[in-house]
């Protein structure tokens, strides 16, 4: 009962449907994949570990582009 209480309370925090995460993986800049979870509700990630500064400024605004959902 506490963790969907918890889940609940993560979900209104963040804007979030559903409580959908996507692990952020450093090397795989896939900013579709991004959208498609934040599109479903859920939480997109940016594993930014490896990218340039202009570079993550790209993946954000191709995010953008595709949804107003959170990452």
């Amino acid at each position: 009962m506490v963790s969907c209480l918890r889940s609940r309370e993560f979900c209104e925090q963040h804007g979030l449907e559903i409580p959908l995460l996507l692990a952020p993986m450093a090397g795989v800049p896939a900013p579709r994949l991004s959208a498609a979870v934040a599109q479903a509700g859920g939480l997109g990630a940016l594993g930014a570990l490896l990218m340039q500064p202009g570079e993550i400024g790209s993946w954000v605004s191709t995010f953008r582009s595709m949804t107003d959902g959170p990452f």
